[in-house]
């Protein structure tokens, strides 16, 4: 997750300030993985759809919002 934050920041042109913490220190009800990936090769062979990339959809964030101003 701060690998994806990162990616962003460096998408939108800022210097990515992302502090990483243990996920032990997070007070989830429930028990999480450390790493999970998804693998998406049975979806797309039954659908024939794909996953768009985080760095497109990263891309076409920066596209559509340039000229939006930020509320003051």
């Amino acid at each position: 997750r701060d690998e994806l934050a990162r990616q962003f920041c460096y998408a939108v042109g800022i210097a990515p300030n992302v502090i990483s913490r243990p996920l032990e220190s997070f007070a989830f009800p429930d028990k999480r993985a450390l790493k999970c990936y998804l693998d998406g090769s049975k979806f797309i062979r039954a659908t024939g759809l794909r996953f768009t990339p985080m760095s497109q959809v990263f891309r076409a964030f920066v596209h559509n919002t340039q000229g939006l101003n930020a509320p003051t």
